[in-house]
């Protein structure tokens, strides 16, 4: 019976380590990152826009190839309409009795089938053109997917550690404001006794109202948090989630040079840079449409036609066929204008992000160094406060310092705590915002 029951436990104890060791991994980062690159809405819409452009681009391929139409018709007719009878009448009209004679009624059924082939050999490159502009328009699809995924990665990142941050002054609030209401408790007391004055007390009051706003706000945009969060992955917004907390790998960002080199592989830049070939294919484009360009094709048809299937007759047609635009409204010029204007806003764009992305390179890099320097002051404050505290314990072991001043050390302590955390949190965001900047985000590269 004992060796049952502690096989039993045994059972109960592994499940439970299971389950809580699932549940961890389930709620990581690195967990909720690989669940958004595959279940994310946003992700998915940008396959479906991929999807779309490589289609235009296999339509612009069909331009160099012939076009093939094959056609069957089996029809039945009335013998005779109105160009028979006008035709009749003026046979009838002849003095001529041969002429008089003939039939000008038509065959009422008819079977015939045809093959139809249309190929373009020559218009202005324009095949060619149209091509190119539709896979930059497709190459761009891909770079604004990989934009996307990038922003996925950023967003559920940061707004994993704004929960977390969150997390952490929600615990340092609750402590904050049990001892505010402590210290409220005890400047009433004081001031009835008349050894304190009433400014002390309105203060030791607002104290505590103030903590209570910040704790009433941080729930709020903790709930807020938890719904983004769920909206980036793709659950319901009210679903509960609870992250466990980061561990952060110790990474040191490169030197500045080195991330402004690396400026050029810039996403939204690619994007910009394809955004200009685009056009000037586009503008070349116009050329094929211009006045007095000829545009040169063949045609060859083939048929067979009789009144039923065991008496068909051959017929086939072969020809070249050459046209020319010789006015458009100036519709053709319009065009051209029109690219033109596109070729120079994508020239000032990819100007403008150049300049930009420098900025923001060096404005996370700086941002990382000034929080370097924070951590530096912060842990100098943690010890402190952290012998500050052991003197208040040993005071209050001493029985010469209250519970109350305890309380309001430990608060101290863990202020700077939870501010130590944040900070080291954020220096991890930056450097993640200086991958995003300098090209795609490789999730193995963070854990």
């Amino acid at each position: 019976m004992k060796k049952i029951k502690s096989t039993l436990l045994l059972f109960l104890g592994m499940s439970l380590v299971c389950v809580t060791s699932f549940s961890n991994e389930k709620n990581t980062l690195k967990s909720f990152i690989e669940e958004a690159l595959q279940n994310s809405p946003y992700l998915k819409l940008q396959e479906k826009n991929v999807n779309a452009k490589d289609a235009d681009v296999q339509i612009a391929r069909a331009n160099f190839f012939p076009h093939v139409q094959g056609e069957f018709t089996r029809d039945r007719q009335s013998d005779e309409n109105y160009f028979t009878d006008f035709q009749k009448k003026r046979f009838e009209e002849s003095s001529d009795t041969s002429v008089q004679s003939i039939n000008t009624k038509l065959d009422q059924d008819i079977v015939a089938w045809a093959v139809d082939v249309k190929q373009d050999i020559f218009k202005g490159f324009g095949n060619v053109n149209n091509y190119r502009e539709k896979k930059r328009i497709y190459d761009i699809s891909v770079v604004e997917q990989k934009i996307e995924k990038n922003n996925l990665i950023y967003d559920i990142t940061s707004t994993y550690i704004d929960l977390l941050n969150l997390s952490s002054q929600l615990s340092f609030l609750q402590k904050a404001l049990k001892s505010a209401l402590e210290q409220e408790k005890h400047a009433k007391r004081k001031y009835e006794l008349q050894t304190i004055s009433e400014a002390e007390l309105l203060k030791a009051q607002e104290k505590s109202l103030e903590i209570s706003w910040k704790l009433h706000e941080a729930k709020q945009t903790n709930e807020i948090s938890k719904n983004k969060l769920n909206q980036l992955l793709g659950k319901p917004l009210d679903q509960e989630i609870e992250p466990e907390p980061l561990k952060l790998k110790t990474a040191q960002p490169k030197s500045l040079s080195d991330y402004l080199k690396e400026a050029e592989q810039n996403l939204d830049l690619q994007r910009a840079q394809l955004k200009l070939k685009k056009n000037r294919h586009k503008k070349q484009l116009t050329y094929a449409q211009h006045l007095l360009m000829p545009n040169l094709g063949f045609n060859f048809n083939y048929e067979q036609r009789g009144k039923k299937m065991t008496d068909l007759k051959d017929g086939w047609k072969f020809g070249a066929s050459l046209k020319v635009p010789l006015f458009d409204g100036l519709e053709n010029f319009g065009e051209k204008n029109k690219a033109q204007a596109g070729i120079e806003a994508a020239l000032v764009e990819e100007n403008l992000l150049h300049q930009k992305t420098h900025v923001e390179i060096k404005q996370h890099y700086y941002a990382w160094q000034s929080l370097e320097q924070k951590l530096q002051f912060l842990n100098k404050k943690r010890q402190r406060q952290q012998k500050r505290y052991d003197d208040v314990i040993k005071s209050y072991k001493e029985k010469a310092a209250t519970l109350a001043q305890l309380h309001a050390i430990e608060v101290l302590v863990q202020e700077v705590e939870t501010e130590l955390l944040t900070t080291k949190r954020m220096q991890f965001l930056n450097i993640l915002a200086l991958q995003k900047l300098t090209g795609e985000i490789y999730v193995q590269n963070l854990f």
